[in-house]
């Protein structure tokens, strides 16, 4: 969440964020009878989504792709509608390599297509409109998460890093990426803003990564929703981490789990749910000594119960 999206949100309580695991953003293109696969790199790609490359054959990319016969088509440029972390990942990478993008849009989860797109663009619905969109129209180009890219086999480019290299993204590059990232990272309470790992150093570092964050309230209503909720985040952290590579994530870390499993440690429920379980238990309490002693649960002892719970709920608002 940016800043704005965090003030928001912690005017209802206080908020909980943390990563869950590491995932990567491709760049998907539709280029037919393309033979090869296509190369990129953040400054091409940065001015191809703000409109100054506008061919396939333009020498800015034609030299990345020197072996490749890039047709004189126009690009199409493919992005979401909607606003989503995929867009800010990979908006973050942009403003990292591009000094007009980062001043002109920055990293944001929504932006408008530059004039000079004009009607090559095209902007789609989550991740199955991107695809979609790109699928459909030959000569276009968009970015999607690699989950989705692999589970419907579409292509996307090799993208060279920081170092210079041209990398594949794969669960290797990914978690080669974040190697630089796993120190001096925030508490579940305190700010991720400013955390990014795009476009890291290193030879197989693949540049567009990020931590898939969670993102909860600390005071949960009811004791049973903070039970739940702690034992989901606990498995999600512990044997759930097993399930990632399967749906192309990258497990984290123990000291970056450890961050989330305090936070689950941290959850607590509202003052009133308390106060609610407290009345439950005296009059549960008495009613059972009443019942030892062969005696009747005095009703002023009932009603003063009630009393105090009534003021209670009155002093937590």
């Amino acid at each position: 969440m940016n800043s704005e999206e965090w003030r928001t949100a912690e005017q209802k309580g206080t908020v909980l964020q943390f990563p869950v695991t590491l995932g990567g953003i491709v760049i998907i293109y539709n280029l037919p009878g393309l033979k090869g696969r296509l190369r990129l790199n953040g400054t091409v790609l940065a001015d191809i989504y703000l409109g100054k490359i506008s061919k396939w054959n333009d020498p800015a990319i034609q030299q990345l792709n020197p072996d490749l016969n890039l047709p004189d088509r126009n690009i199409i440029v493919v992005k979401r509608s909607d606003s989503s972390g995929t867009t800010y990942i990979f908006t973050d990478y942009l403003s990292s390599v591009s000094k007009e993008w980062a001043e002109k849009y920055g990293k944001t989860k929504i932006f408008a297509f530059d004039e000079r797109i004009g009607d090559r663009g095209i902007a789609a619905q989550g991740n199955p409109g991107v695809a979609q969109a790109v699928i459909q129209n030959p000569f276009s180009i968009g970015y999607l998460e690699l989950t989705y890219a692999e589970q419907i086999g579409i292509n996307f480019a090799l993208i060279q890093n920081k170092d210079g290299y041209f990398v594949d993204a794969n669960l290797t590059t990914i978690a080669e990426a974040a190697k630089n990232a796993y120190a001096g990272l925030p508490e579940p309470d305190e700010s991720w803003e400013n955390v990014t790992i795009v476009n890291q150093p290193g030879r197989l570092s693949y540049p567009i990564v990020s931590f898939v964050y969670m993102i909860v309230y600390k005071e949960q209503r009811g004791e049973g929703k903070l039970i739940e909720l702690r034992n989901w985040i606990r498995w999600i952290l512990t044997n759930g981490q097993e399930y990632a590579d399967d749906l192309y994530y990258v497990p984290l870390p123990e000291n970056v789990r450890n961050i989330g499993l305090n936070a689950a440690d941290m959850l607590t429920y509202t003052l009133k749910e308390r106060i609610t379980n407290i009345t439950n238990y005296l009059v549960d309490f008495l009613s059972q000594k009443a019942r030892e002693f062969g005696v009747q649960v005095s009703s002023l002892c009932l009603k003063f119960t009630s009393s105090i719970s009534s003021m209670l709920f009155k002093t937590s608002g």
